[in-house]
Order: C-alpha cells, then structure tokens, then sequence
C-alpha cells in the first residue's frame, strides 16, 4: 500500500507542478470571482499545503526548510513550480523511508484520529481539487490548459 500510495502522491505532483507552470504571470492577481482565491493564491496553496500536511498532519519531524512559507509566495509561476518541485522531493523522500506500521499509526489531525495512510490520501485528493480548480482559472484567463489524465483542448497526448 505504501509505495502504491507514495508513487501516486509522486505522479499526481508531477501534474500539479506542469499545470503551475502554465499560470501566465501577468494573471496571477486574476479571480474568476470575488469569493475567490486569485491564480497566484491558489497556486501557491498547491505548493504549501503539500507541506503543511506532511508536517502538522503525517507528523514528518524531520521536513527540513521550509521551501514553501505559506506568507512568501515567489512572484513567478515558474519560482512557485521550482519551489514546489524542491519541497515535494525532500518531503517525498522523508516519507518514503517509513514503514507500512507508520503508514498504518493513528494521529490527531484536525480534531480527528487518522490513519498515516488516509492523510496522505486526503492530501492528494486535496492536492488534486485544487489543481482542478486551477485549471479552470487558466481557461477563465485565456491561458493553455494542459492535458493530465489525458489531453486537453490545447495539449493533445
């Protein structure tokens, strides 16, 4: 279960991270709604919550620096990408050392007795919503919309 699991979590970055770096900088401030989080804001959250799960919710003591302060988004979508894409390897690789008894532990996340295993599968559902939503925001913006679980309008696989 847990190499299953963590090849996913590695494979749907993978999508997340090319679908950041089709953001057009000059509509990062861009929201398709007043309600809304602006592009750069909902991108950034694909980068820092990735970390936040890992750290408040996996319990992962040793995480390192943090690469992705949820208050310093880069002003870039590319510096967002390449941030992400930093974060997401040392945190991968200090989740992958654990064995499936960890994967298998029980702790408090958000009020809540979890399982390492469910966590982590909420993160990535979590993570793929929000790309969803992205995608989204890039098409309101006249941007490319790259292909993911397939092509897409712009991206043929």
């Amino acid at each position: 279960m847990a190499n299953a699991a963590l090849d996913t979590w590695r494979y749907e970055h993978g999508l997340t991270a090319k679908v950041m770096r089709a953001v057009p900088a000059a509509k990062l401030a861009m929201k398709p709604h007043e309600k809304s989080r602006s592009m750069g804001d909902l991108a950034w959250h694909l980068a820092e919550a990735e970390r936040f799960f890992v750290v408040q919710g996996l319990k992962v003591e040793n995480a390192g620096e943090n690469m992705v302060p949820k208050e310093s988004p880069p002003d870039s979508p590319a510096a967002m990408a390449d941030a992400f894409d930093r974060s997401h390897s040392f945190l991968h690789a200090a989740v992958a050392g654990r064995d499936a008894a960890w994967f298998g532990e029980t702790v408090d996340f958000f009020q809540m007795k979890m399982t390492r295993a469910a966590i982590l599968d909420l993160m990535v559902r979590h993570e793929v919503h929000h790309r969803g939503q992205l995608t989204v925001y890039l098409r309101l913006a006249g941007a490319k919309v790259p292909g993911t679980y397939g092509g897409s309008a712009d991206e043929k696989m």
